[in-house]
């Protein structure tokens, strides 16, 4: 069997078997391990561990292959510089705009999150403060309570107090009570007494319409009397 290579690098080489490796194909043809083109048979490329009768259809004495080489593109060089500039250039540090694997925007995601937290803390807070009003509640009760029965227990011991010093006056005094006498009007010197006043004669106002049929009147009378 003859293999012809055609293409970046040409060349024949004859097998007498064709159940072969790829690389055994590639060690014949190129020397050169480091640089050695890619091998194609009928647009498919030959893997170096696989056999050649997985390739080959009507077990044909000539086989034609292509050689190709494939070049990284690169430039004239500078590369090394390019990378030291980007080191000192400014890095963009806000992903807000930026979207995620699901298609939506970091920022939304991220103003969710804390949304969510705030609702949390906001139902936290709620609670917490439900329960302190409910100590203050509490503990006012228990002030209130405190401070009337400080106030019966002293009530108590005030009428206590009281019964138990009348009783004692009682027993010196025997048993009597003892009252004020009364005071006459006469033996109180400083008391104003009322004094009957003599009765005032009441003068008859003057009528400022007065006519001298009044005057008539009053002389009629007179002389009657």
């Amino acid at each position: 069997m003859n293999i012809y290579v055609c293409g970046d690098e040409t060349g024949r080489i004859s097998f007498e078997k064709t159940d072969i490796l790829v690389s055994e194909i590639y060690q014949a043809l190129f020397h050169d391990i480091e640089h050695t083109p890619t091998l194609f048979y009928k647009s498919k490329p030959l893997v170096p561990h696989n056999r050649l009768s997985d390739y080959l259809i009507n077990r044909d004495k000539d086989i034609e292959l292509t050689s190709q080489y494939f070049c990284i593109v690169g430039g004239k060089g500078g590369f090394g510089s390019l990378l030291r500039g980007q080191k000192s250039s400014k890095k963009t540090t806000n992903f807000n705009a930026m979207r995620d694997l699901s298609g939506r925007r970091i920022r939304h995601v991220e103003d969710e999150k804390k949304l969510q937290e705030w609702l949390a803390k906001k139902e936290t807070e709620k609670q917490e403060e439900m329960l302190r009003v409910e100590n203050e509640k509490f503990v006012k009760m228990e002030e209130r309570r405190s401070q009337t029965a400080d106030v019966g227990h002293e009530l108590d011991e005030t009428a206590n107090a009281v019964s138990s010093a009348v009783s004692k006056g009682l027993a010196k005094t025997g048993g009597k009570v003892f009252t004020s006498p009364k005071v006459e009007d006469e033996e109180q010197p400083n008391k104003r007494k009322r004094t009957e006043e003599p009765s005032k004669p009441v003068k008859k106002k003057k009528n400022m319409f007065a006519t001298e049929f009044d005057d008539v009147s009053s002389d009629s009378e007179s002389e009657e009397k």
